[in-house]
């Protein structure tokens, strides 16, 4: 777990990333490595970093209802491989995208990625459709790549929170 507003990291590679807006959460610590330095290569600061691997205690859950609190972060990434506690996450995400975005690129959308989620975090990735459906009920920006994350970023950092329900 970073907080690159701190001047402590015991993550070398992490003396290049800027501070900024964006929190970014990873079920893969290495994917999440690549993400963030992709995106400082880009110009986006981060305000955390967070690899909750196997969530053997702390679930992703937890992480985004803090940082729905964040004041230093502006804009939720993640990548994520499955959800532990479904429910809960709709009924955050419905409520936090009102006044911060949360953007999820979603692993398992083949079986062979759906395997090796489950191998990885031990949850399951679950049908690719109802995660499309409750992402799209909630809010939840959903995106392919790294490529797309930060092409969202970008326009979400520089334009206001679009408002009212014929958006998305």
């Amino acid at each position: 777990h970073i907080n690159t507003h701190s001047s402590f990291s015991t993550l070398a590679w992490m003396e290049d990333v800027q501070p900024g807006l964006v929190a970014f959460l990873s079920q893969s610590g290495t994917y999440g490595q690549r993400v963030v330095r992709t995106g400082t290569h880009r110009g986006i600061g981060f305000s955390k970093f967070v690899s909750n691997g196997n969530e053997a205690d702390i679930h992703l859950e937890d992480y985004i209802e803090y940082l729905a609190k964040d004041e230093e972060t502006r804009i939720i990434g993640a990548y994520v491989e499955g959800l532990r506690e479904g429910r809960r996450f709709f009924k955050l995400a419905r409520e936090i995208t009102r006044e911060k975005p949360i953007i999820i690129m979603k692993a398992g959308a083949t079986k062979g990625s759906a395997k090796a989620a489950k191998s990885h975090t031990a949850s399951l990735s679950g049908s690719d459709k109802i995660y499309d459906a409750m992402f799209k009920q909630s809010g939840v920006i959903r995106v392919e790549d790294e490529v797309e994350l930060f092409d969202v970023v970008t326009a979400l950092l520089s334009l206001p929170l679009p408002r009212g329900n014929r958006v998305g």
